[in-house]
């Protein structure tokens, strides 16, 4: 019994070796969805908070540096640069 699984085994493993690229190939594409899906969720929540919240947020930026601290604690807090640059430019394409 324990030579069929050290077989099987085998055949897993080699499989595997041959298709490594593809594997990584679905492994990349079903992280990027995850990714996507992940920006779509925080920019919805973004949107909950309402057109005030976005204003006050707005007119705390006005001042270069203040807006700068806040870009770098909004990075800091999602741990993406890119999806703060994504929710930033989709809430300034929006009109937000």
């Amino acid at each position: 019994m324990t030579r069929i699984h050290i077989i099987n085994g085998e055949r897993i493993i080699g499989w595997y070796r041959k298709h490594s690229s593809f594997m990584n190939f679905i492994g990349l594409i079903i992280f990027l969805y995850l990714f996507f899906i992940s920006l779509e969720l925080m920019g919805s929540s973004l949107k909950m908070f309402g057109k005030a919240f976005a204003k006050s947020l707005i007119q705390t930026t006005s001042n270069p540096i203040v807006g700068l601290f806040i870009g770098i604690l909004s990075t800091s807090i999602t741990h993406s640069s890119s999806s703060t640059t994504s929710i930033v430019v989709g809430m300034v394409a929006g009109g937000v």
